[in-house]
């Protein structure tokens, strides 16, 4: 089985690394209502625009010309045809099969007017500094917020990616139109190596 419509199976990293994106990267700039939802403007023309006059999907993803998502750096990280209702992300994955939206595990920051990256809040808290967002949730590095022992959690606390299962404080993307077997990760260390297969 390989990527959705693919032709060629894709070797091994790069069947996963072909979707590993940083979500604050490609998230418009925006300042959020009640609900926690990003309120997106419109220019004179009727598209869709965050507040630094980037177009945007009806979701709030940076989109092309093309409505393919897209990062800060103009390089196109989804196709539109991947894309849900809205022009949102489908759901991912993590090593235990649990269904999550990638902005239920991400914080809400301003960013820098120029390279457009999330700029990080400090807080102190019992001698130790910690990040967090502007709803005063606590975050790693990257924007994803995260319990006290650093693993990601979605919004309403429960544990979606642990720490140690995260490769520089970005966990994996694995979407249902991947090729994945948790094997890849953990490896053969059942085999009996004193027996032939």
């Amino acid at each position: 089985m390989g990527l959705a419509g693919s032709q060629v199976e894709l070797p091994l990293p790069y069947r996963l690394e072909k979707h590993n994106f940083s979500p604050q990267q490609c998230l418009g700039n925006f300042d959020y209502d009640e609900r926690d939802k990003p309120i997106v403007l419109k220019d004179r023309d009727g598209h869709r625009i965050d507040k630094n006059l980037r177009r945007v999907n009806a979701a709030g993803w940076l989109i092309d010309r093309d409505d393919n998502i897209i990062n800060h750096h103009g390089e196109t990280q989804f196709c539109k045809e991947q894309l849900k209702d809205k022009g949102e992300l489908p759901k991912l994955y993590n090593f235990e099969g649990k269904e999550y939206k990638i902005k239920s595990v991400i914080g809400q920051f301003e960013r820098d007017k120029r390279t457009k990256e999330i700029i990080l809040r400090y807080r102190a808290k019992k001698n130790k500094q910690t990040i967090c967002d502007l709803q005063g949730r606590r975050t790693n590095a990257k924007g994803y917020l995260v319990d006290e022992k650093g693993n990601i959690v979605d919004k309403g606390g429960d544990l979606i990616w642990r720490s140690h299962e995260l490769i520089n404080d970005e966990p994996m993307k694995i979407f249902e139109f991947m090729e994945f077997s948790l094997n890849w990760i953990k490896g053969h260390l059942d085999h009996d190596v004193t027996q032939n297969p």
